[in-house]
């Protein structure tokens, strides 16, 4: 699926063979398609590639129209129960790099499902949070209190997630970044 010119290239490309043909409802259902076959390639690749968040990225790039697609095709995937937990793990991965580097919204995560708390849901959420631990923390802060405002109840079960996820990592500079980030937005937002 890669171009010479990198995910932008391949973004492009796959813009311009979604955009062939003269109706327009024909074009969305192929731009949808696009979309989800990424995601596809996303959930399936073991171990995790940069690569396909990459080329979401670009098409976030190309036309902003594409962040309700690739939102909806993380809500499919977020209700899925069958997932394997690396592939939770991609997802989660995925959104946390396209928040950070494409400024995609957080809004994805009002479908995840606080109440399940199996091992590969937890992934997810984590794998999120994971991705904004190389970003400034201001940034990361200002993302999540937009999301928490946005969505009060969501923000206060993601608050609570932060402190159980807190409570049991090993990693303890994750630790830290985790009970910060808690802390400061139930400043922020309480």
């Amino acid at each position: 699926m890669s171009t010479p010119g990198g995910p932008d290239s391949t973004a492009a490309a796959l813009l311009r063979a979604a955009s062939d043909g003269d109706k327009k409802s024909a074009a969305e259902h192929r731009e949808r398609e696009v979309v989800h076959v990424v995601v596809h390639c996303l959930l399936s690749e073991q171990p995790f590639n940069r690569f396909y968040p990459r080329v979401l990225g670009g098409l976030l790039n190309q036309q902003r129209q594409f962040g309700m697609l690739i939102r909806c095709a993380f809500w499919d995937v977020m209700s899925k129960e069958n997932l394997t937990r690396e592939a939770k793990s991609n997802v989660g991965r995925a959104i946390g790099m396209l928040a950070v580097v494409y400024d995609f919204s957080l809004a994805v995560l009002k479908k995840f499902n606080f109440g399940d708390a199996s091992e590969a849901n937890t992934t997810l959420l984590s794998a999120v949070l994971q991705e904004f631990t190389g970003s400034s923390f201001g940034k990361t802060l200002q993302k999540f209190a937009h999301f928490a405002s946005a969505y009060p109840k969501m923000g206060r079960n993601l608050r609570i997630f932060m402190r159980k996820l807190g409570n049991t990592c090993n990693n303890e500079a994750f630790r830290v970044f985790l009970s910060k980030l808690a802390s400061e937005l139930r400043d922020l937002v309480p």
